[in-house]
């Protein structure tokens, strides 16, 4: 079973609705578009394809999200260059914010609020594309102690070895054991 991906999720489900977003956000605001080309006036502006690159996911509590979508687009630009009407690629990204919760259906999503990339505040992802929290060592201290706040309180006040099983059950998992090898060499 391949890994589960955040942003196939967010294309499958939500993709076609974030192209037309950025397509209309293209044809209605290219005035406000910083486009790089040798035409003295631009006449017209169209997106002739897009394309979900990056999604960037935040944790905004228990089962919400907030992430940001980067979407390169790929638009033709036709305008007045030497006296004549030529056309020009140009190819700007944008971000679409985006937020969400888990526990709802996805017609309560929300998608929209289309930016230009360079605009948008990047700061790194809280969850990776599979929806696990990144941990940098520097914190490692402070989600282990929460952890076992949360699912072993004694180990906080009289350190000693948890046991697998006891912690599985103080965490309502169930504990399958079988071999994962042919020779029985190997077992969980």
């Amino acid at each position: 079973m391949p890994n589960p991906s955040f942003r196939e999720f967010v294309i499958r489900h939500f993709g076609s609705r974030i192209n037309q977003l950025v397509e209309e956000y293209v044809t209605d605001e290219f005035d406000d578009l910083e486009i790089r080309t040798p035409l003295k006036d631009i006449d017209s502006v169209s997106c002739e394809s897009t394309d979900i690159t990056t999604v960037r996911i935040y944790d905004a509590g228990h089962t919400a999200l907030k992430f940001e979508v980067d979407v390169k687009c790929e638009i033709d630009v036709s305008g007045y260059y030497c006296g004549d009407i030529e056309s020009f690629p140009y190819s700007p990204w944008f971000t679409v914010k985006c937020k969400g919760d888990l526990s709802h259906t996805l017609d309560k999503w929300y998608v929209g609020d289309v930016i230009p990339y360079g605009d948008a505040t990047k700061k790194k992802s809280d969850l990776s594309d599979s929806l696990i929290p990144y941990v940098s060592a520097d914190n490692y201290e402070k989600y282990a102690e929460a952890f076992l706040g949360k699912n072993y309180s004694q180990a906080l006040t009289e350190p000693k070895r948890i046991a697998p099983l006891d912690l599985a059950t103080r965490m309502n998992l169930k504990v399958r054991q079988h071999s994962i090898s042919k020779d029985c060499s190997v077992f969980v």
